[in-house]
């Protein structure tokens, strides 16, 4: 009995040991679960702590979002307004610039107008006091050619009328230089006195081309010239002095032929124009060219061509273009010249119609 009351006494006693140290173990899992669980409070209060910091920063971030988009509105919103400013003042100021841009066109064209008006009353004081020198000297001349022209038509007759063997050769080719020099010098004299009379014009409605056509037929067509005509289909007819208009394709036509020594081409071209003046009126002209493929006109002399006494001819009078622009301006009109050395020159005539 004693025996088995110890065994189970150390029975005991080991139970009870091993109890004591499984609650040596759970305490000490107990502690460490306690630290566990201060550690995870602590964290759990430090998330908080974050979480609501993060909330109050996230306050403040919406607070500002809300308040940065009012700036953007109010940004936008004064962005469109300075556009609108800026494209009305740009608007006004285009429309300034323009309204400037016209007055000094207006009055560009104004002052070029008034330097013309200028060289023209200058151009015709200077006509006229070349007009009465000129009128006079042809006055003057014109009847001592005639007593010369008499006197060579009477001595021609008279040696035409001698024997053969009598007659030279010499003396008929001195009395046919002695007639071509006083025609030549009749010449001069009837373009001095047209140059400084004012012919009253006879209007007549014509048609350009056949005048052209007209003018053409009486002047002789040197070998190796070609014409051509280049004529706008139902060109209307113009009201003009005939004869005058005659008288200037002449003169321009004989020019052209002149300029050709060597051969060329001689153009005759008409054309319709109309264009608006700075005023906004429409001008209707007729466009008549004669154009030569000679040698050309210097471009230091083309703006002199007209000039009164001025010309680049060994025998010219430089009296021909002058009447030419006299007789032309005359009808409303205007005349130029256009040229490439080299290449030939082109005079332009621009008459004045209605439709």
């Amino acid at each position: 009995v004693l025996l088995n009351m110890s065994f189970v006494e150390i029975g005991n006693r080991r139970i009870i040991q091993a109890l004591i140290r499984d609650l040596r173990k759970l305490k000490s899992v107990e502690k460490e679960l306690t630290l566990k669980n201060e550690r995870l409070a602590e964290k759990q209060k430090a998330l908080e702590d974050s979480n609501s910091e993060l909330n109050a920063t996230l306050k403040e971030l919406s607070i500002m979002a809300r308040e940065l988009s009012a700036a953007n509105r109010e940004i936008k919103d004064l962005n469109l307004s300075l556009e609108r400013r800026v494209e009305e003042r740009t608007a006004e100021l285009q429309s300034t610039t323009g309204e400037l841009l016209n007055m000094a066109e207006e009055l560009h064209k104004t002052n070029t107008e008034l330097k013309e008006v200028q060289n023209k009353i200058v151009r015709n004081e200077r006509l006229a006091a070349i007009g009465q020198l000129a009128s006079a000297v042809a006055h003057d001349l014109r009847n001592p050619l005639g007593a010369l022209r008499n006197a060579q038509y009477y001595i021609e007759t008279k040696y035409s009328k001698l024997p053969k063997e009598y007659q030279d050769k010499r003396t008929f080719d001195f009395l046919l230089i002695m007639k071509t020099e006083i025609e030549r010098s009749n010449k001069i004299i009837s373009d001095l006195l047209d140059f400084t009379r004012s012919k009253k014009l006879d209007l007549k409605k014509i048609n350009i081309e056949k005048l052209l056509d007209k003018s053409l037929a009486g002047i002789k067509i040197p070998e190796r010239i070609n014409i051509e005509r280049f004529f706008l289909a139902n060109l209307p007819e113009v009201e003009v002095d005939e004869l005058q208009l005659q008288q200037v394709f002449e003169n321009l036509i004989l020019n052209a032929f002149q300029a050709m020594e060597k051969g060329g081409k001689l153009s005759l071209i008409t054309n319709l124009e109309e264009k608006k003046d700075y005023t906004g009126k429409t001008h209707r002209n007729i466009v008549i060219e004669i154009a030569d493929t000679g040698e050309g006109i210097r471009q230091e002399v083309i703006s002199k061509i007209f000039e009164p006494l001025f010309t680049t001819k060994t025998k010219g009078t430089g009296l021909g273009l002058s009447i030419c622009k006299k007789i032309i301006e005359a009808h409303g009109g205007n005349i130029f010249a256009t040229s490439k050395e080299g290449e030939g020159a082109a005079f332009v005539i621009m008459l004045p119609y209605a439709n």
